[in-house]
């Protein structure tokens, strides 16, 4: 609306130009320069207002930004210590994860271990079990023989014994003694 009213004026100051007289034309110079300086206001308070809405609108848009990086900012840190939170959790994880395996290899370590044991101390059992049946019929053996040792000493003993009362009676006998004093003898 600005620019049809200044096209306005300027046609009308170019009509009157055209018809006045050159002195109607000085003062209608001053005249314009008066019209023309009124609009340049005009456009400059307009311009003012323009870039005052601008300078508010940047202003307003700087705050924004300023919010915008400040809550940017905050964010980032949420996020790293999300981040960070979230990489501790993962590291126990894993070291659980570790300690449970580790744990189950021990598990199944222990039981080969109690496996093996098991299968020696049978191994062990029978060997001792063999041991001590050859032990015995060592003994059996042995006792075994000790008796018919035994038997035979006996044995040689009595016939060494009977052999020497035999000759112990034939020289009582050869040297007089009579068969009654040797009855007595057994007797007692």
């Amino acid at each position: 609306m600005t620019n049809e009213s200044a096209d306005d004026i300027n046609v009308g100051v170019a009509l009157t130009t055209a018809l006045l007289l050159p002195g109607d034309l000085e003062r209608n110079a001053g005249y314009s320069e008066y019209v023309n300086y009124a609009l340049m206001l005009q456009h400059s308070v307009q311009a003012i207002q323009h870039a005052h809405s601008f300078s508010m609108q940047s202003f307003q848009n700087r705050e924004k930004l300023v919010d915008l990086r400040r809550e940017v900012s905050s964010l980032k840190k949420e996020n790293k210590s999300l981040e960070l939170k979230m990489k501790k959790l993962e590291d126990q994880a894993e070291a659980a994860t570790k300690a449970q395996t580790l744990a189950e290899e021990k598990a199944e370590s222990a039981e080969a271990i109690k496996t093996v044991a098991e299968s020696q101390k049978k191994e062990a059992e029978a060997r001792a079990a063999q041991a001590e049946k050859e032990l015995q019929e060592a003994l059996a053996t042995k006792e075994a023989e000790i008796k018919e040792v035994d038997e035979k000493a006996y044995a040689q003993g009595v016939a060494g014994v009977t052999e020497d009362y035999k000759l112990q009676v034939r020289q009582a006998c050869n040297r007089g003694f009579s068969l009654g004093w040797m009855s007595l003898i057994k007797k007692t």
